[in-house]
């Protein structure tokens, strides 16, 4: 299973609906902490591209557990060949900002 990256576009979140979708996106994020064994490896982190966008990178553990549960339905989730640069990107743990 490779890493996944989801990217929620800044202008989506702006607007009421998609902060909604926003907020929604993260309560799966904290099923998917649950639902892990190890948590160890379960890495989800969270950053921003140039153009603002929310970024968010699963671990693959964790994409595997988003794509069972659903996660990514209806999200733009892209597998990546590498693990992707994760420089300036807070790991999220308890889901807290």
């Amino acid at each position: 299973m490779p890493w996944y990256i989801v990217v929620i576009e800044n202008f989506d979140v702006a607007d009421m609906a998609a902060k909604a979708l926003l907020d929604k996106f993260e309560s799966a994020l904290r099923d998917v902490y649950v639902a892990a064994e190890n948590p160890r490896e379960v890495q989800i982190w969270h950053g921003h591209d140039v153009f603002a966008n929310h970024v968010y990178c699963f671990s693959p553990t964790a994409a595997a557990i988003a794509i069972e549960k659903g996660v990514f339905r209806g999200l733009n989730a892209k597998a990546c060949s590498d693990k992707p640069n994760l420089d300036g990107f807070k790991e999220v743990t308890g889901l807290t900002k």
